[in-house]
């Protein structure tokens, strides 16, 4: 501890210097630290009721897995858009578990709400067939 106060403004100093030469490696850094601010407010929510508690590493490999498309709908996640969605609805009995979480983007999911696949292309096919007359 006493080396480090003592060498403090000289590791300032070449963190500073190192980020001016390496622009791209900071830029992916603060990327990679974003998606993984998301990843871990989105675990926390869906870890808030539940026994089975996933990882903010279990969505990241998700994310990666679906390569940050939403499951639904095919459009890029953003961190503004992001949204974790279980396959079969919490309501309806479904488990906190990885194989039943997918990313989608928050409108899909306000849209699918607390409903199946199933029922949501239902709708969607009821709406397009009713603007389509």
């Amino acid at each position: 501890m006493e080396y480090y106060q003592k060498t403090k403004q000289s590791h300032i100093d070449r963190a500073i210097k190192w980020g001016k030469e390496n622009p791209k490696k900071v830029q992916e850094s603060r990327k990679k630290y974003q998606h993984c601010h998301i990843l871990k407010r989105l675990s926390q929510r869906a870890n808030r009721n539940s026994d089975e508690k996933i990882s903010p590493l279990d969505l990241w490999k998700l994310a990666k897995k679906q390569k940050l498309i939403c499951a639904l709908s095919g459009d890029k996640l953003t961190r503004e858009n992001i949204s974790l969605d279980h396959i079969i609805p919490s309501s309806k009995g479904g488990k906190n578990i990885l194989s039943n979480l997918r990313l989608v983007t928050k409108d899909v999911n306000f849209l699918k709400n607390s409903h199946s696949d199933e029922y949501l292309l239902l709708l969607c096919k009821k709406v397009i067939k009713t603007i389509e007359k």
